[in-house]
């Protein structure tokens, strides 16, 4: 089951997976399988997800 949001400990705010920044992978991960989550509002990484 996919999280619907994410907690930024950054700057405290709860993140909307649909709203989060999703920039180039970090780490050189295969960007057809991964993806990083960043927070739209300062930037911070959130999560990477395996998506396929």
């Amino acid at each position: 089951m996919e999280r619907a949001s994410f907690e930024c400990g950054t700057c405290d705010r709860s993140v909307r997976a649909a709203a989060a920044i999703r920039p180039s992978t970090y780490g050189g991960l295969d960007e057809d399988r991964w993806e990083t989550l960043c927070c739209p509002h300062c930037g911070a990484r959130l999560t990477t997800v395996f998506v396929g």
